[in-house]
């Protein structure tokens, strides 16, 4: 609650996902905490363990074998029969956007655009919307950042993230309340911009670089590493940092407009202080 920033864009995703597994807060919510006893949380810490996917990273160099049957052995007792078998759905963007303001006594106000694939069924090139997201609002030559926040000045903050699993597109800003109508008009516009291909091929190719450079700087920490691979376990195809840097190299233009062209306006979520909008 006292980060408005990632209070908005939870309440963004609780709202467009709202009967989906993906719109419970995985910290519950707080008039479930008084209910807690001893007995339900060690009720939910057995089933944790029983049930739960597990997955164990070890980054550099050791004794691999020794550690992977050290782990088998503390586990060995426990039953592991009914382990929860986990999948992402999927849902298409509603017909018409949904859109919700709620009050806060804040002077900087939260909007936060939700946005989903047209057609859950078509595939998607991943590299390509990776790329697409980047050009949008994922670096700071992105068409958010260049032209809603620094040419027209109208928020604070402007930024696009894609959540793979999902097939969800999160847009962020912090605005003034006078400007979040403009605000949202001009997000809108930059992406239909990409949509129908108005970005030039250096953009194109200084967006790819930026995100090679990101990706060929995972192996300088373990950390980064395990976090890769974490990340990865929950794909059903597990590729290298390396393997990934020639997908995103090999992005065209016509890859991005395709991918762009996927993507429909879901929800809009303001969080809003009392003032006048224009």
């Amino acid at each position: 609650m006292n980060d408005k920033k990632v209070f908005a864009r939870k309440r963004c995703i609780q709202i467009m996902c709202k009967n989906e597994k993906f719109g419970i807060n995985t910290l519950g919510e707080i008039e479930d905490v008084d209910k807690i006893s001893s007995e339900t949380a060690f009720a939910a810490w057995k089933d944790l363990l029983s049930r739960s996917h597990i997955e164990i990273m070890l980054v550099g160099s050791g004794a691999y074998t020794k550690i992977a049957d050290e782990f088998k052995s503390r586990f060995k007792n426990i039953d592991r029969t009914d382990v929860f078998e986990y999948s992402s759905e999927i849902f298409s963007a509603k017909n018409e956007p949904e859109e919700i303001t709620e009050h806060k006594n804040i002077v900087q106000c939260k909007l936060v655009l939700g946005l989903k694939t047209k057609n859950k069924d078509e595939k998607i090139n991943y590299p390509a919307m990776k790329v697409m997201n980047a050009l949008l609002g994922g670096t700071p030559q992105s068409k958010l950042f260049v032209n809603v926040r620094e040419k027209l000045s109208l928020c604070y903050y402007c930024a696009s993230r894609y959540l793979k699993q999902k097939r969800i597109m999160l847009i962020e800003s912090g605005v003034e309340e006078k400007n979040i109508i403009k605000a949202k008009e001009q997000i809108l516009e930059q992406l239909k911009d990409i949509k129908l291909g108005n970005f030039s091929d250096t953009d194109l190719e200084n967006t790819k670089l930026f995100i090679t450079q990101g990706l060929g700087k995972i192996g300088d920490s373990l950390s980064a590493i395990g976090s890769w691979y974490l990340a990865q376990s929950i794909e059903k195809n597990i590729i290298s940092p390396e393997e990934h840097i020639k997908e995103i190299s090999a992005v065209t233009r016509e890859d991005v407009i395709e991918a762009a062209n996927q993507i429909a306006l879901d929800t809009v979520y303001i969080l809003s202080g009392k003032g006048e909008r224009k």
